[in-house]
């Protein structure tokens, strides 16, 4: 019943399955939605900030990433209390992970997006009614997974949060998705 990802047991029972063209369309989203936020945030790309990422190129690549305005007071708050320094930090923030929330619901394969979005805002009915049944589900949601069908490695590079998650591999050792794990997140249960 349980599958073993780096030493973690992951139950195969709980392990939500996201297909590539759903979980795709939702990190892009998300993008678009933290673009739209720090938009206004985000200095030139000949601001003297990007002078390392601008080197060897004179114009920059449509929706590309550049620091944000540290003279700026709510986005010298992200720079200094969040340290979104630089470029990376905005891609930071850009970057998608699923909920982990889904691992509370009783479906175990996710078809659309919207089911997504109202799986992943949706709160577990509270079922359980002693504190053994209560450590249990945290031990079910702890021990369980989001599997992102078809994401690679390349995905880490712009719309995939990498904290929590495990490339996947077939019987032939070929990538067939990525998995985010809780135990992994949160460094629980260690092997």
């Amino acid at each position: 019943v349980f599958i073993v990802v780096s030493g973690w047991q992951v139950d195969r029972r709980r392990t939500v399955r996201i297909p590539e063209n759903v979980w795709r369309q939702a990190a892009c989203e998300h993008e678009e939605r933290v673009r739209k936020l720090l938009q206004p945030g985000l200095v030139s790309f000949y601001h003297p900030l990007n002078a390392a990422h601008r080197k060897n190129r004179e114009q920059p690549e449509p929706n590309e990433w550049t620091a944000l305005d540290p003279k700026h007071p709510v986005y010298n708050f992200l720079i200094e209390y969040y340290g979104l320094k630089g470029i990376k930090g905005p891609r930071r923030l850009a970057r998608w992970c699923p909920s982990l929330s889904l691992l509370l619901q009783e479906e175990t394969r996710i078809k659309t997006i919207a089911e997504l979005e109202e799986a992943s805002l949706t709160k577990c009915p509270k079922t359980r009614s002693t504190q053994d049944d209560e450590q249990q589900q945290d031990f079910d949601i702890l021990n369980g997974g989001i599997l992102l069908e078809g994401a690679t490695e390349d995905d880490f590079s712009s719309l995939l949060h990498l904290r929590g998650a495990q490339m996947m591999l077939d019987s032939d050792q070929q990538v067939n998705g990525v998995l985010y794990c809780p135990s992994l997140l949160f460094g629980k249960g260690e092997p």
